[in-house]
């Protein structure tokens, strides 16, 4: 991400953190039932609102940035997290034509070693790994990798409207914040 584009979402980030934080606040110590409800009601929605549109924010601008193609041959491995849930590593390619370059991948594969023949798709911009298709030393495929990237998104996504459906059927059950 540009970093321009990176300081505007942090600092929406932090105003909605902000103002979370003081409808939490007024939740908290309102004493009258219907401004806590709605106070409670809108640091819920604020913080939904953010696990809703992150994911939506980074999928729209994955997919406005230039996507390539290379194929080559896996010079180094450099392995950032081998935790089977957070895997990370970045792959020097060196080009069967000359050149090279390094992508990230998110994911696992036994083929991720040095002298393996690969065919990448990746982000442009980022390095982000989106394809990658491995072959042996007669051309044959021997594995695929894919990106775990949009998934993770998706499930963002998928809790963040949760969240947002759970906020809005308490405030409508419980209108005035009334505790029995």
């Amino acid at each position: 991400m540009p970093s321009n584009l990176r300081i505007t979402f942090l600092s929406g980030t932090g105003i909605v953190v902000l103002l979370a934080i003081y409808f939490g606040y007024v939740a908290a110590t309102a004493s009258d039932s219907t401004r806590k409800a709605k106070a409670r009601l809108m640091a819920s929605l604020l913080f939904s609102g953010w696990l809703c549109v992150t994911p939506i924010i980074r999928f729209v601008y994955d997919h406005t940035r230039p996507i390539y193609e290379f194929r080559g041959q896996i010079q180094s491995v450099a392995i950032l997290n081998s935790s089977s849930k957070y895997f990370s590593a970045w792959v020097r390619i060196a080009a069967n034509a000359g050149g090279q370059i390094t992508v990230h991948a998110s994911g696992r594969s036994p083929y991720l070693r040095s002298g393996q023949q690969i065919w990448v798709r990746y982000r442009g911009d980022s390095g982000e790994l989106m394809n990658a298709q491995f072959y042996d030393g007669n051309g044959k495929q021997e594995g695929v990798l894919n990106s775990t990237r949009v998934l993770e998104e998706t499930i963002i996504l998928a809790v963040g409207l949760i969240c947002v459906w759970a906020s809005i059927r308490k405030y409508r059950r419980d209108p005035e914040g009334s505790e029995s």
